[in-house]
């Protein structure tokens, strides 16, 4: 279902300047959510969003990273993401992430 709506999403005109109040990117959110099939479409149609730095001037990769090294970084956003039902991905699934992110292109 997640999948659909983001091939729908992606599929269609869209904009790729929009951030959130802490300057992140859709791709940080797909990094920070572990949403493969996202950043895969992502990186399809706007790698250069893998580059780009939020307020506090990390990159979608570094802050999987920072998630990766960091467990009360990890604990954070599983109490985040639990508010609203959801669950923290697991170490194996920010490592896929990493993987991904670390395939971009770097821009020009």
């Amino acid at each position: 279902r997640v999948d659909s709506c983001v091939n729908a999403l992606i599929d269609h005109p869209y904009t790729t300047d929009k951030v959130t109040i802490d300057g992140r990117t859709v791709m940080h959110t797909a990094a920070r959510i572990a949403n493969t099939h996202a950043i895969k479409r992502l990186l399809e149609h706007s790698p250069e969003l893998a580059w780009k730095r939020d307020s506090q001037i990390m990159t979608p990769l570094e802050l999987v990273e920072r998630l990766i090294e960091f467990p009360e970084a990890r604990e954070k956003l599983a109490s985040e993401l639990s508010k609203t039902g959801r669950r923290c991905p697991t170490l194996e699934q920010f490592q896929d992430v990493v993987e991904l992110l670390e395939q971009a292109p770097l821009p020009n």
